[in-house]
């Protein structure tokens, strides 16, 4: 017998009345953490360390920290796949993938593999019979996206102001699409547009309720 476990003789020897095996993770690699005989769990409580004049620095509480599980697990062919197991988890923890852990029926939280080691402990023709492993689990946790409300897109101020001179000036300019057509603007002479745009900018001070004076002589 090897650490607890029968060795890969004996196993063969059983018959199917003397042994049933269970094959654990076939459907989800996870269900091994099952066969976890023990966990050790750690928390930072973490402080900020704030240096004083001529005294002990003063420590500040910043926040708890992610919790960390350490999960031993015996892997043995008489229940499951070891390398199938293995090569899963690891698999997980090389994509990043955040998985849900459970002890038994309670539901701990979202949580990734951050380590994995493995000990070989006995082969059969290159598969592996017996391992043990220990996975580390550590929290997983995504910062809450902040509010942001949705900016109102402001279009061109200048050229809102000019749409609105332009129908207070000429509301009823019309376009001869029989000759070559010509802005209400170019028509005018300089004294004349002058004289257009400070009675237009009259008009909008009256209409845009406190538009900056800026906009309004940017036109």
């Amino acid at each position: 017998m090897l650490n607890g476990y029968i060795s890969l003789n004996q196993f063969l020897e059983k018959t199917d009345t003397e042994i049933t095996p269970v094959i654990i993770g076939e459907g989800d690699v996870l269900d091994i953490f099952s066969k976890t005989e023990a966990s050790r769990t750690e928390t930072e409580y973490g402080y900020t360390e704030v240096k004083g004049i001529n005294t002990k620095p003063a420590l500040i509480a910043s926040g708890e920290g992610l919790k960390h599980y350490s999960l031993p697990i015996k892997l043995h062919a008489s229940f499951c796949r070891p390398d199938k197991i293995i090569a899963e988890l690891e698999e997980k923890a090389s994509k990043r993938e955040v998985i849900d852990y459970f002890q038994g029926d309670t539901y701990i939280g979202r949580y990734v593999i951050n380590k994995i080691s493995k000990n070989i402990l006995s082969t059969y023709l290159g598969y592996t019979i017996c391992a043990e492993l220990n996975v580390d689990l550590v929290e997983y946790y995504e910062e809450p996206e902040e509010f942001s409300p949705q900016k109102k897109v402001v279009k061109n101020p200048g050229q809102d102001l000019k749409s609105v001179l332009k129908k207070k000036l000429n509301p009823a300019v019309k376009v001869n699409t029989t000759t070559q057509s010509q802005s209400f603007f170019s028509s005018l002479t300089d004294a004349a547009l002058d004289a257009a745009i400070r009675q237009g900018k009259s008009y909008l001070s009256e209409k845009t309720n406190g538009v900056s004076d800026d906009i309004v002589s940017a036109i």
